[in-house]
């Protein structure tokens, strides 16, 4: 499973212009399991997996269900929490999804009939000639067929509208995934904590859950079937480190081969993990954050 969460490298297209350079930050939390990449929380009905790393950082989770019965998570007392705040996963939205048809009209008289037992339809063009005949399972949702016909196509389109529901289902031995929130999206200052730094000026600075700058949490609420009690997952995250890494020590250059052993320039993520986030800014200030 750990190839649906972990990306530990992004292919960036860096201006050379620029000086880039990457907040990377660290996380904690205690009651999370580390295991070949992955980060997850598990009990005796349930694992929930973590991918922190992206530019922000991902508060996301895949809740996999891997019991024998249906799960079903309540997002009505499920929430994302950050310092203190708490952040409803159930929002109640609604969403418009459009949906498109095209049909074809062909100028053709057409005859019902059937051929050894099935549907089938005869195309007549208007000078009386009679095309091929053609089964109905492949002429079907077009309208008619012919190879002598004459064709014009017409599309049309329509929204569909659907609200979002309180309570996910999630059947036994399937996940789902649930996403709304960033951990934050602005730089953290610090004396101590140089801005700019050269390679040998890298400095991280530590925390402990206590002094830690950001705290997060989920916290997802969920039943089994034909049980009336919920069940309550809290996931407590504490940054613990942060440092900020000049381009040039933040990724490497990378050359692999594809399929038709052709060479790939890639840049990599050094310091890349599912426990780790990271914010990327330029000295000149255009994609600075703070």
């Amino acid at each position: 499973m750990k190839h649906l969460f972990l990306s530990l490298f992004v292919v960036l297209a860096l201006s050379s212009c620029k000086s880039t350079f990457f907040q990377v930050a660290t996380t904690q939390c205690d009651n999370l399991k580390s295991e070949q990449n992955a980060l997850f929380f598990e009990d005796a009905n349930c694992k929930v997996y973590y991918n922190l790393w992206s530019e922000g950082g991902n508060a996301g989770f895949l809740f996999h269900n891997k019991s024998d019965l249906t799960i079903y998570v309540n997002l009505a007392e499920s929430f994302f929490v950050k310092n203190g705040i708490a952040y409803d996963y159930s929002l109640n939205r609604t969403f418009a999804r459009s949906v498109s048809q095209s049909f074809s009209n062909q100028q053709t008289v057409s005859v019902w009939g059937f051929k050894n037992g099935l549907p089938v339809l005869n195309s007549v063009s208007e000078d009386g000639k009679a095309s091929k005949i053609a089964d109905l399972s492949v002429l079907m949702p077009g309208l008619f067929g012919g190879t002598d016909a004459k064709e014009k196509s017409t599309a049309t389109s329509s929204q569909v509208t659907y609200s979002e529901e309180p309570i996910v289902a999630i059947p036994p031995h399937t996940a789902k995934y649930f996403s709304e929130y960033s951990i934050y999206e602005t730089l953290y200052r610090d004396c101590n904590l140089l801005l700019f730094p050269s390679k040998k000026q890298v400095r991280p600075l530590k925390f402990t859950s206590a002094n830690s700058p950001v705290t997060f949490s989920n916290i997802i609420t969920y039943s089994m079937r034909n049980s009336g009690d919920d069940i309550q997952i809290r996931n407590d995250f504490y940054i613990s480190e942060i440092k900020n890494l000049p381009k040039k020590v933040a990724i490497k250059k990378v050359f692999r081969r594809d399929c038709d052993n052709r060479e790939i320039k890639e840049w990599h993520f050094t310091d890349a993990a599912v426990n780790k986030f990271y914010l990327r800014y330029s000295k000149d200030g255009d994609d600075s954050k703070y």
